[in-house]
């Protein structure tokens, strides 16, 4: 009973390593890490092939142009060798007994093909952890990965191997790709949770400009790929209305931070009529009212 761990790399090369040790110290439960390099531009080549040198038998390292996350874990899968596959990002790092409780969560669960864990959400010198929630249907699951009870952390899911024949990634996206392609999974496939923590995952001020300015460029691009027809049955179909204005509300929110204030009203004002229950809380409200006020800086 061994994991395949696919891990896309973009210029990881300080915290690769941290990423690969806390697999090997778990080695007893690996099959082959599959380094993906996205076109890195610093040392990640150099780290990966050091390790690669140490450990022949069990790192791989495959390079890509640059295209993003979700194209290089794509381009991973056809390397799984493993019983199961996990996701790990370059920046994060497993728990010392990960490997091994998801084995024996699988042992205990035989008919299950989807485990979920917790993971442990590191800013600076502040943790919180995260479990999913408890629940009687995959409605219910799906719901807390939609609307914010638990994040779809590819690091605290462990699959049967097989899964990764059913979806992928969607790479027309970089925020929220992990959102589609686990949701769809969840839809397709068995799923229990699990009570411990698998994953401590790192956050940096760095990435967060980042991470806004790409989440305001692809805007609402992520629901026609999530609620896709073919991948969600019609009784989840139903959400479509009440995502969409929560992903619109919480894009109002980075352009609030970023001060493009009639950015902001306009993602309220949509999100108002797609689904008009979403809006009425006092936060939103008063977010609405200030952006009416202030003025875009320049204008």
């Amino acid at each position: 009973m061994t994991f395949s761990i696919i891990i896309p790399c973009y210029n990881a090369a300080k915290t690769l390593g941290r990423a690969i040790d806390s697999l090997l110290l778990q080695h007893d439960y690996l099959k082959n890490i599959i380094l993906i390099d996205d076109g890195s531009s610093d040392n990640t080549k150099q780290v990966a092939q050091e390790y690669q040198r140490h450990y022949p038998h069990l790192i791989e390292y495959y390079r890509q142009d640059n295209q993003g996350p979700a194209k290089a874990r794509n381009q991973g899968m056809p390397y799984i060798k493993g019983n199961y596959t996990l996701f790990l990002d370059a920046d994060d790092m497993l728990t010392p007994d990960c490997l091994q409780l998801f084995c024996r969560g699988f042992e205990n669960f035989p008919k299950v093909d989807i485990l979920i864990a917790g993971y442990t959400s590191i800013h600076g010198d502040k943790e919180r952890s995260k479990f999913p929630t408890d629940f009687n249907t995959k409605a219910l699951l799906l719901q807390a990965f939609w609307f914010g009870k638990f994040g779809a952390c590819g690091g605290a899911i462990g699959m049967r191997s097989h899964c990764c024949h059913y979806a992928q990634y969607p790479e027309t996206i970089t925020h929220g790709e992990d959102v589609v392609f686990f949701s769809h999974l969840v839809a397709q496939f068995s799923v229990h949770v699990l009570s411990f923590t698998a994953l401590r995952v790192f956050h940096s001020k760095n990435s967060l400009r980042h991470d806004t300015l790409s989440t305001l460029s692809e805007a609402e691009a992520i629901i026609p790929l999530l609620f896709n027809p073919q991948r969600l049955p019609k009784e989840l179909m139903e959400f479509k209305s009440r995502y969409h204005a929560k992903q619109l509300l919480s894009l109002s929110k980075v352009a609030f931070r970023l001060k493009r204030y009639s950015l902001t009203r306009q993602f309220i004002s949509k999100a108002y009529k797609i689904h008009p229950m979403s809006v009425c809380r006092i936060r939103y409200l008063k977010v609405f009212i200030i952006s009416y006020i202030r003025r875009d800086p320049g204008l």
